[in-house]
């Protein structure tokens, strides 16, 4: 999921997935960009919880598929 798109309000990508009646966890890979991942993530975590938003932080911008 885009952080920006999140941050933005509206319940996002991590909204809709929590109307749908399953069980689920979201991986959200930090790639050290400058748009405020991390601080996003742990809002989400704290509405959703820990054990479904899952954070994997990385070093340094790499781009996505390094950790695909």
């Amino acid at each position: 999921m885009k952080a920006m798109a999140e941050r933005k309000g509206g319940g996002g990508e991590a909204g809709a997935v929590k109307g749908w009646d399953v069980d689920f966890e979201i991986i959200v890979v930090d790639d050290g960009s400058p748009v405020g991942t991390q601080e996003i993530v742990k809002q989400l975590q704290h509405v959703y919880g820990e054990d479904r938003i899952l954070l994997r932080a990385k070093a340094k911008k790499l781009g996505l598929g390094m950790y695909l």
